[in-house]
């Protein structure tokens, strides 16, 4: 029945608060009033209405009283037997009536003497058995009255909350509205006005500042009683409820009367005062208990909308201020600018002024005699003339414009003129562009033999033969760009000999001439020799030949033009023969090379070289140039070409070239036996106009190609037949072709603890691979011909497994290979195939999957909000215990898992490990990097130790990284407290309220795994011990000559961390909260006074000229001096208070009134 008085004890609370400003909306005053007025109301009609069931219930209990008396007469009727017990029970209920505070021994007195009666007196058994059966008659009657009695009752409370919750939602909703009509936001819509209201505001404000701690209490007092709560109604409500608590005591009592009475009745009786009665109490104390709440969050939202009127009107002195300061610079910027146009008037003035001036000096001018009038004369003479040379001019410009028409057709004709052409040299001979020819020379082999195939060498003393390129290629660059062939007509060349610069027959022609395909303004000049001699020398060795291009410009480039000849003007054409451009000279020179026949091993990365063609005798032994399709035909001539060997340089030719000197290539199949094993090499091939396409003999089989190397003859002729060279290569018939890379891909999983296996049944080896190959071969073949020589750790290979209970191959997947850095990763593991007689490829299969990052990263658990508040736990120091230990002082020493219900992590997996450590430090701090569950301050020099200032796991010397599982984010018996050191560095965080983060570690597969994931947004703030200190009302100081004084200390009052209050001495002896936190000074002296003025200003004693003292112990004296005050000014005291965790500073404030 505790709980009821709590709304009594809200209301007194207020009644008994410090001086506090309140400020209300007086839109709402009634509707505040008409709540509370309900509100008592409401309570005594409930405690009528209870007032009410009390007395039925007591007439009940009367009503059972006197048929037990009824009962108890016809009991001792009933013989004399029965007086033994009639008395005992007499006796037993005269026992229970005297003893009713302690009903429960009487009820087991009663019971006892009644077993003993009925032992004593069998006879009375019949007339008991008569009472019982009345008895509970009269007892199965009151139940039915009493929950009668208790839906009554719950049908009273469901009324109250009903009623009440309707006014409690319209104020909510009043105060809502008055918040929003009361907006800045709004307010600022409506300057004008504004100034007067914002003086009426201030005046209100600077009255409330004034106010001693007795005049506002009196306020609140008065603001109370307004609204109808003062301490009559208090005592009224307390009386009430007192009444109620006898009259249920009272119920309490009689019920316990009858349970003693009625002796055989026990459980049933229990069964009322244990579970009736209990219930009934718990259910109204439920109720009011409810409503005591709804009254709590009723003055609570009074108190915040108290708060933010404050902040309104602070937001108005301002807005204020700001308007104020805002008009004052209006006012200047005008004062400026009346300045800056007084200064302007002056300005007209002297323009003013120069105008006169110069007006008069015009009329000067003007005059008869003025210059002006003299110079009229003259300007009409020399108009006559100007009119002559316009005559003149007119002619001139005629000119003019047909030397423009001549210059706009030369411009045109320029763009696309030719005006220069530029040798783009690809040669250079001593340092000089070269135009090269080339000159195969070569000595032919003999006859061919015909039962050897082999060409014979050739004769001693044979001729050679000579071959001149048809036709050499020659670039030049033509400009402007835009000129392009089209622009131009043929060219030709012009010669001279270096040395005498004499004029010779040019020894080139060109043959052709083109634009490139790769650039249009590049011309491809085509020249050819007229002579079939080497031309490197022009008759002697120091002389040689230099030609230069001649290149006409074509017939609409040449210029055209007008000219007056006689008087008439005619059309002038350029002479063809003149519109010519010569390219810079170049020399030319002829390059004699011996051709041969080369040789490549690969098509797609060419490795030219004759020395990869061999003679017949021994190309047997050599290696295979190339591998070719045991099943397709093969170009063979992509493999060869010719070469040119000279000066000690091998280049390759290419088909142009080869065309140019008239060099053709034959391969062919050598028509000589080449046996291998008894096995002719030859019989496995086909070779017609270069296409190689393998055979198989008679009877045999396509797979017994494999690995033979027929000889392949080549034979480079020229145009005329003469054979130049016979060389010989081998290719081996292979799979070349056939697919070797295979790859088998497994479901994706997520990131997990457990092992995976994965397998490779022989139905996927066929179905993978074996169909796949490219070449027929079944399940024994590849077992027969095919073995694992790599596999990787984790792979099983079994080819002689059945499949039926092992798998050919197995992939064992750990945790350890799940290392995924964060991000989805496939994991692959190569196994390598080969064949021992090396007639089969190597096969190379990739097992693959995915291991996903997973899709439910672990996240915090729930929080409770009233602890942790934007993820955010503030840490107090440990709370006082009570009663006080002697010697204990406050620390710092906080589980910081508090305020987090389990699991504290979610979507853990069963080996996942994770650690709560330090992750950011406050600034200048640092988190220890050698441990991440200590803060240190590092010292000034590098050299220094660092301080040690908080530490994560206080007190546990076994704590180990990631040493938490899955299981110990669902330990709610686990800490992790927060310890801050009593030294220089921990009380500076705890002075400045520093804010630490904390990093939550998780491995998710444990430690070793390479698989973090860190939820790093939670930290903690800590909060200072002591958080202010005030002094109770000071009487004010009246300004006059008197010496005055004031006892600061004795009034002040701390306000710590939790709320509590407490002084220095109670009863003068240090009191428990003042040794907790260990205050071991109080200073009053070390920090200047100030005065304060009703605007808010801020000054020093020195500037009103007033003289104050204070003590050590804080007894402040004032000496008199000063000015005539006009108004109330505030004197500020400051204190500060030396405790266990530094030092709290704050002023006590002495309202200084005027003296007159």
């Amino acid at each position: 029945m505790k709980k009821k008085f709590l709304k009594v004890a809200l209301f007194s609370l207020i009644m008994a608060a410090p001086a506090t400003s309140f400020v209300s909306c007086t839109d709402y005053d009634d509707d505040i009033t008409n709540l509370t007025t309900n509100d008592d109301k409401l309570q005594e009609e409930f405690n009528n209405k209870l007032e009410q069931q009390a007395k039925t219930l007591e007439a009940k209990i009367a009503e059972l009283q006197t048929a037990q008396t009824a009962l108890e007469t016809q009991a001792k009727q009933a013989g004399e037997a029965a007086d033994a017990a009639a008395k005992a029970a007499a006796d037993a209920a005269k026992a229970a009536e005297a003893a009713q505070k302690t009903g429960d021994q009487a009820t087991a007195d009663a019971q006892a003497a009644q077993a003993e009666a009925m032992k004593a007196n069998a006879a009375a058994e019949a007339a008991l058995k008569a009472v019982d059966e009345a008895k509970a008659a009269v007892l199965a009657q009151t139940i039915e009255q009493m929950e009668a009695l208790k839906k009554d009752i719950e049908g009273q409370i469901a009324a109250l909350e009903a009623k009440y919750g309707k006014d409690f939602d319209t104020l909510t909703a009043a105060i809502a509205e008055c918040a929003k009509q009361a907006d800045v936001d709004n307010l600022k819509g409506s300057i004008e006005g504004l100034e007067g209201e914002i003086d009426k505001l201030q005046a209100q404000i600077d009255g409330i500042k004034t106010l001693s701690p007795d005049e506002v209490n009196a306020l609140i007092k008065a603001y109370l009683t307004n609204i109808g709560i003062n301490e009559t109604t208090i005592s009224a409500i307390n009386g009430n409820i007192a009444a109620l608590d006898l009259r249920i005591d009272g119920v309490e009592t009689a019920i316990e009367g009858i349970k003693t009475d009625v002796a055989g009745n026990t459980t049933l009786i229990a069964n009322i005062m244990n579970e009736i009665i209990p219930g009934l109490k718990e259910e109204l104390e439920g109720k009011i208990s409810a409503l005591d709440t709804k009254v709590t969050e009723h003055i609570t939202a009074f108190n915040e909308y108290k708060t933010k009127i404050e902040t309104q009107l602070q937001a108005l002195k301002t807005f204020k201020d700001t308007y104020e300061a805002l008009l004052q610079g209006l006012s200047q910027e005008l004062t400026d600018i009346k300045d800056e146009l007084s200064d302007l008037d002056d300005k007209i003035d002297g323009v003013a002024g120069d105008l006169s001036t110069l007006q008069n000096q015009v009329n000067e001018l003007t005059g008869e005699n003025g210059l002006i009038t003299t110079l009229k004369g003259t300007v009409e003479e020399q108009g006559r003339t100007l009119s002559t040379l316009q005559s003149d001019l007119g002619k001139l410009q005629t000119q003019i414009n047909g030397i423009a028409s001549n210059l706009n057709v030369l411009a045109q004709k320029s763009s696309k003129r030719l005006t220069s052409i530029t040798l783009v040299p690809t040669a250079y001979r001593d340092g000089i562009p070269n135009i090269d020819f080339f000159t195969a020379e070569f000595t032919p082999l003999g006859k061919l033999n015909k039962e050897t195939g082999l060409y014979d060498a050739p004769a001693t003393g044979a001729k050679k033969v000579s071959i001149n390129s048809e036709k050499a290629k020659v670039l030049y660059r033509l400009n402007p760009a835009g000129v392009t062939v089209e622009d131009i007509l043929a060219p030709s060349f012009v010669q001279t000999i270096a040395t005498s610069r004499a004029a010779n027959e040019p020894v080139l022609n060109v043959v052709s001439f083109q634009k490139s395909t790769e650039d249009a303004s590049i011309l491809e000049v085509f020249a050819t020799k007229n002579v079939d001699t080497k031309i490197d020398n022009a008759g002697s060795t120091n002389n040689f030949y230099t030609v230069a291009l001649k290149v006409p410009i074509a017939k609409e480039n040449l210029y055209t033009w007008t000219e007056t000849v006689d008087g008439n003007e005619v059309t002038v054409t350029e002479k063809a023969e003149d519109a010519v451009v010569y390219s810079e000279y170049a020399r030319v020179s002829d390059t004699w090379f011996t051709p041969a026949v080369t040789a490549t091993p690969s098509v797609k990365e060419p490795a030219w070289s004759e020395d990869n063609l061999y003679t017949w005798d021994d190309v047997k032994a050599a290696d295979v140039l190339a591998k070719v399709d045991y099943q397709k035909p093969t170009d063979l001539t992509q493999f060869v070409t010719g070469c040119m060997n000279y000066d000690g340089k091998h280049s390759v030719m290419t088909a142009d070239e080869m065309a140019l000197f008239g060099f053709t290539i034959e391969c062919n199949l050598f028509g000589q036996k080449y046996e291998v094993g008894s096995v002719n090499q030859q019989d496995y091939a086909t070779v017609k106009d270069g296409v190689l396409t393998p055979a198989t003999p008679k009877d045999g089989n396509i797979l017994d190609r494999l690995g033979k190397t027929p000889v392949i003859e080549v034979v480079m002729k020229d145009a005329k037949g003469n054979v130049i060279a016979q060389k010989f290569f081998r290719v081996e018939l292979s799979l070349s072709d056939a697919k070797t890379d295979f790859t088998i891909g497994y479901d994706e999983f997520e990131l997990t603890c457990d092992t995976k296996w994965e397998v490779v049944t022989w139905k996927q080896i066929n179905d993978v691979i074996i169909s796949q190959l490219g070449f027929d071969m079944n399940k024994d073949q590849f077992v027969a011909n095919y073995a694992a020589t790599t596999v990787p750790n984790g792979v099983t290979v079994n080819l002689a497994a059945t499949g039926e209970d092992i798998q050919p191959i197995s992939w064992l997947i750990t945790v350890a290979d799940m290392m995924l850095d964060g991000e989805n990763k496939t994991l692959s593991k190569v196994i390598k195939f080969t064949n021992a007689a090396g007639l089969y490829p190597e096969l190379t299969l990739t097992l693959k999957v995915t291991v996903n990052w997973p899709s439910k990263l672990p996240a915090f658990g729930e929080l409770i909000p009233a602890l942790w508040n934007n993820n955010t736990l503030r840490v107090l120091p440990e709370a006082m215990a009570k009663p006080y230990v002697a010697g204990v002082t406050a620390t710092y020493n906080t589980n910081v898992l508090q305020g987090r219900k389990t699991p504290y992590l979610t979507n853990l997996l069963d080996c996942s490990e994770w650690d709560l450590v330090f992750a950011t430090a406050p600034k200048g701090y640092e988190v220890n990097e050698d441990n991440s569950y200590e803060i240190v301050l590092p010292g000034e020099k590098e050299t220094d130790a660092p301080a040690l200032a908080a530490t994560l796991w206080y007190g546990e010397t076994d704590k180990a990284t990631y040493d938490l599982d899955k299981d110990d984010a669902s330990d709610n018996t686990l800490e992790a407290n927060f310890f801050i050191e009593n030294n220089a560095a921990g009380i500076a965080m705890v002075e400045q309220e520093m804010t630490i983060g904390l990093g939550w570690n998780i491995e998710l597969t444990g430690v070793g795994y390479d698989n973090p994931y860190t939820l790093g947004n939670t930290s903690i703030k800590i909060i200072k011990p002591l958080q202010k200190a005030e002094t109770a009302n000071i009487e004010p100081i009246k300004q006059n000559s008197v010496e005055q004084t004031r006892n600061l200390a004795a009034g002040l009052t701390i306000t710590d961390a939790f709320g509590n209050k407490f002084q220095q001495y109670n009863r003068n002896t240090l009191t428990d909260y003042w040794q907790y936190y260990d205050i071991t000074d109080v200073d009053w002296t070390s920090k200047e006074m100030s005065i304060t003025d009703k605007a808010g200003n801020n000054y020093s004693l020195k500037d009103f000229n007033l003289h104050f003292d204070i003590s050590d112990d804080g007894e402040l004296t004032y000496t008199g001096s000063g000015a005539a005050l006009n108004e109330s000014v505030t004197l500020n005291v400051p204190v500060v208070i030396t405790h266990k965790w530094g030092e709290l500073e704050t002023s006590v404030h002495v309202t200084i009134n005027p003296g007159i």
